[in-house]
């Protein structure tokens, strides 16, 4: 397994420190670290956020970002942010967005430990391959990187985030047997990567995913989609704004 970790302090001394602690969870752990050092400059670590499965980045630098802080989680929702320092209040609910933890000093091993394996519990859990065997060949797919899957009703066609597409002979009820329980079915011909879902075009009956692709949710499933959108928009005041605009759209 590799871990991919952004870090993102002021001070150098901060960032050695939680270098070493990892790096001594690594070796323990037997895990690959791939971890990049951005020197306090959170823009860096904002355009890494969709390669990384943990950020730590200390709370005072994001007194200078505010306005990116909702932006962190819809760029990689699988990503687990931990704040360094002293919070502050009109800051630290964007956390609430993906939860993973809050860190006093760099120094504090036994917590960064304790969320360093929850990550890596949670990538275990995740890390999924689907294994396609097609005419053009046989194929690896990484689960979490499949954005939709589609049905013609002969084949499925599997698309990832990259826009790569698989096209198999397969039933679509087959494959959402096989998925993890982040795929939900939204249409008789489609289902959909719900982490990948950014809103819901409530007058078009469609679900807006990453890159602007557009979904169609027939109405049996209509309630479920809004439920899921509910959910994950729970605890933000600029989600509450975003379910609004999702209910104007």
């Amino acid at each position: 397994m590799i871990m991919r970790i952004g870090t993102a302090f002021p001070a150098l001394w901060m960032e050695n420190e939680l270098k070493n602690h990892l790096i001594r969870i690594a070796i323990e752990e037997d895990c690959e670290l791939d971890l990049a050092d951005y020197r306090g400059d959170m823009k860096k670590l904002w355009n890494a956020f969709p390669d990384l499965d943990l950020a730590f980045f200390d709370y005072a630098l994001l007194r200078e970002y505010k306005e990116i802080l909702s932006g962190f989680f819809r760029r990689n929702p699988d990503c687990m942010s931990v704040a360094v320092g002293k919070p502050e209040e009109e800051i630290c609910g964007f956390l609430e967005l993906r939860p993973a933890g809050h860190l006093g000093k760099t120094d504090s091993y036994d917590q960064i430990r304790r969320l360093s394996l929850r990550c890596m519990k949670e990538m275990q859990e995740d890390f999924g391959v689907l294994q396609i065997h097609t005419r053009q060949g046989e194929y690896a797919v990484s689960v979490r990187n499949i954005l939709y899957c589609q049905s013609d009703l002969k084949y499925v066609q599997l698309v990832t985030k990259k826009g790569t597409v698989y096209r198999k002979l397969w039933k679509l009820d087959e494959v959402l047997s096989v998925l993890p329980e982040y795929f939900i079915r939204v249409h008789q011909s489609y289902v959909v990567n719900v982490r990948e879902a950014e809103g819901f075009d409530r007058s078009a009956h469609e679900l807006l995913m990453t890159d602007g692709i557009r979904i169609p949710v027939s109405r049996p499933y209509v309630q479920s989609v809004l439920m899921l959108f509910v959910g994950k928009s729970a605890g933000s005041e600029a989600d509450s704004e975003k379910e609004s605009a999702w209910g104007r759209t």
